[in-house]
């Protein structure tokens, strides 16, 4: 178990968690995103909550940021951001400090309204797995020639074979030297011409 599910079991040993809409906890909860927290359609309550989750377990979160210290969009436009810039930023860092402060700006918040979620790779706004996946791939290239490979009834290895050789993918025998795998300077099959790829 990571530790994101711990810290939610033991919040949910010691009641923190009755104030959440649902507090329930989840059989695993795990945390990709750099510890990053996202409900959908979270009340101020939700987020409220969640902050004194983390302030309260504090070191035993084992490296959680303290949700205190963090900054919203709200934070941004009335530039409280300004005093968490260190005076040892670089030059790199003050343009893409900049460049957001810029986009800020043009953000209109909505007082008193939650924030909504959009999807932007499906036409409807909402998330699902098949669009996410469509759109992991979008731009890819497809050459028709392996569509072909795959759908054959060869066996896999000489499917996968294929699809190196297609690709212009496969080990010569100085590609293999070079991995230290087992190898002939010459090819077998003529014993003649060394085997040199590109």
């Amino acid at each position: 178990m990571d530790i994101l599910h711990l810290m939610i079991e033991k919040a949910a040993e010691c009641d923190l968690l009755t104030d959440l809409a649902t507090s329930v906890v989840r059989h695993r909860t795990s945390m990709y995103a750099d510890n990053v927290v996202t409900f959908i359609r979270p009340t101020r309550m939700d987020l409220l909550t969640c902050i004194a989750i983390v302030d309260d377990f504090g070191a035993a979160s084992d490296g959680l940021p303290e949700a205190s210290n963090s900054r919203s969009v709200k934070d941004g436009l009335t530039g409280l951001w300004l005093r968490d810039v260190g005076p040892d930023l670089g030059s790199d860092a003050l343009v893409e400090f900049f460049l957001l402060w810029q986009r800020l700006a043009a953000i209109a918040l909505v007082p008193d309204q939650e924030d909504v979620l959009v999807w932007l790779w499906s036409g409807d706004g909402h998330y699902s797995s098949k669009s996410a996946y469509e759109a992991f791939f979008v731009g890819a290239v497809k050459a028709p020639i392996v569509e072909d490979i795959w759908r054959s009834r060869a066996p896999y290895s000489c499917k996968f074979f294929a699809w190196l050789a297609a690709k212009n993918r496969c080990w010569k025998a100085d590609r293999l030297g070079r991995g230290g795998l087992p190898c002939s300077a010459a090819c077998p099959l003529c014993d003649e011409e060394p085997k040199l790829g590109p």
